[in-house]
């Protein structure tokens, strides 16, 4: 054959050749007449045999049923099995998940979701990998990747989670020392920190009068974190997230009247998202978590 019956027509045959009739096997529950009658008919018809022949009001199998209806319960039971084994899995909800972020979202917002991940499925197991730039989540084999940018790959499933708000900054003690800046033009006698941060938001800057072509930034660094230490040490002026930066007594927000500069957050994972009940909820969690923490 090129290729095997349906499976439920063996299931029809199944339970009417178990009851003893059409009849029978349909006050349990097995399907309609019609169609257990179909899925009979059908399969003497595919596989060339007949299976039952017909005694009084009910039906007797064939001595090519009777074989036939062994091998059934055997598929029969095996079926459920599968359906047992694959329902076992799914509520399954353990083993590794590899997470990759920026390095700012990696380290000052996962900690937290990942500390309540751990609270409510103590089973599921977390490598948390981190990315300065990559836009190719598949070169690192993550389950999940979390970006401030969409990704180039089309076959992932993706959802923009929002966005983050920043602003610039400056220490305290590097205004008492330079000055505030109060307009943009101030800028040019001022250090900035942080150049991958700035560059980042040079449409927006752009926009607002700031051309990093022609401001030459002082103090460069590819890492958020060690951008902000910088910040907040007094070696210039930088951007920094509004959520930190306002709480922060060490700094002070520069132009607060100009708006918020926006960044996008965007998760993606493979298709296993619908299959792997780890990174289902690893991925519902983050998503609650995140829209919580913007």
């Amino acid at each position: 054959m090129d290729r095997l019956p349906n499976l439920t027509h063996i299931q029809s045959f199944h339970a009417v050749a178990h009851e003893g009739s059409i009849s029978s096997a349909t006050s349990a529950g097995a399907g309609t007449r019609a169609t257990l009658s179909r899925h009979i008919a059908s399969l003497e018809s595919e596989m060339g045999v007949t299976l039952f022949k017909r005694v009084g009001d009910g039906l007797t199998l064939t001595l090519s049923g009777e074989e036939l209806f062994q091998l059934a319960r055997e598929i029969n039971l095996a079926a459920r099995g599968w359906v047992t084994a694959a329902s076992s899995q799914q509520e399954l909800v353990k083993g590794p998940v590899r997470l990759i972020a920026s390095s700012g979202i990696a380290s000052r917002i996962l900690p937290t979701i990942i500390s309540k991940l751990a609270t409510l499925e103590p089973a599921i197991e977390v490598e948390l990998v981190v990315d300065g730039g990559s836009k190719n989540m598949s070169m690192h084999k993550a389950d999940i990747s979390i970006h401030t940018f969409p990704p180039i790959q089309m076959n992932l499933l993706t959802r923009k989670l929002g966005e983050m708000e920043f602003g610039a900054y400056a220490s305290v003690d590097y205004l008492e020392r330079r000055g505030t800046p109060l307009t943009i033009s101030d800028l040019e006698s001022h250090d900035l920190v942080g150049e991958d941060q700035l560059i980042t938001f040079q449409d927006q800057l752009q926009a607002y009068g700031i051309d990093l072509q022609k401001k030459m930034v002082r103090f460069r660094c590819d890492n958020p974190v060690i951008s902000w230490s910088l910040i907040a040490s007094g070696c210039g002026i930088g951007v920094g997230q509004l959520r930190y930066g306002d709480a922060d007594p060490r700094v002070k927000r520069i132009f607060p009247e100009l708006p918020a500069l926006n960044l996008p957050i965007w998760m993606s994972s493979h298709s296993e998202l619908k299959t792997s009940p780890r990174v289902r909820f690893t991925f519902d969690l983050i998503a609650e978590e995140f829209c919580k923490y913007l």
